[in-house]
């Protein structure tokens, strides 16, 4: 049945309709795998099933319902798949893994702020104490930036260790830049005291985070097919 906007934000909660299923399917998806791999490989699932669990959980609204759970304490588990899937196809974990973990780890928060501050009013009626809700917008605009600026030197980091080229090296400069230059322009609009939507359109930062990191993993996957050695790094 078709719901209003406020009414799927502040409506009751059912948790044993809203989580569980897509919780024990994911889980139970990952577990049948059961590859006769040893005790690392069964390690590997164990972590990728309890991750899968807790991301639903974070995703769904429980985790910052309940415990008012910020996006970055509840991002560790559902950012592990780097880590995972490397460590599934080579037995260990690299530095490059390790680094893709920490860009999506600090993209999250400039990823999932801006929505929240587009939807604060809901939350706040729903008694959900989102940042946004409980922190002038100045404050999570700056808090957005700092993360901003976080992520994409931690991007940065992957061209020397993982020995990527010019590809990825462009795709990350130019799409970091705008990101970068979008949270900015965010917060100077914060700062000017503006509070209505149609000003402030912390959307289109939430919208671009998306292109964002589609345009890095293409980086990523491109970059050592299409290999253009940077200078003394091969």
């Amino acid at each position: 049945l078709p719901v209003s906007r406020s009414e799927y934000f502040v409506g009751p909660l059912d948790l044993y309709e809203q989580f569980p299923e897509p919780t024990h399917a994911g889980v139970g998806s990952v577990r049948t795998l059961d590859m006769p791999a040893g005790l690392d490989t069964l390690d590997i699932e164990s972590v990728n099933s309890e991750s899968m669990a807790l991301n639903v959980a974070s995703a769904s609204g429980m985790l910052e319902h309940f415990l008012g759970c910020e996006p970055l304490q509840a991002t560790v588990a559902g950012r592990m798949s780097s880590l995972i899937g490397w460590s599934a196809v080579t037995n260990s974990v690299g530095w490059p893994a390790i680094i893709l973990f920490l860009v999506i780890f600090f993209w999250t928060p400039p990823h999932y702020w801006p929505l929240s501050m587009s939807f604060s009013d809901d939350y706040a009626r729903a008694g959900v104490p989102m940042l946004p809700v409980v922190e002038q917008m100045t404050t999570v605009a700056r808090q957005i930036v700092a993360y901003s600026w976080v992520m994409v030197l931690t991007s940065l980091a992957l061209v020397p260790v993982a020995d990527m080229g010019w590809v990825y090296l462009g795709a990350a400069l130019v799409s970091g830049a705008l990101f970068v230059a979008e949270a900015h322009r965010l917060l100077a609009t914060a700062r000017r005291g503006e509070t209505k939507q149609s000003v402030l359109k912390p959307m289109r930062l939430f919208h671009f985070s998306i292109t964002y990191v589609t345009l890095l993993f293409l980086g990523v996957a491109i970059d050592p097919l299409l290999h253009l050695p940077l200078p003394g790094l091969s």
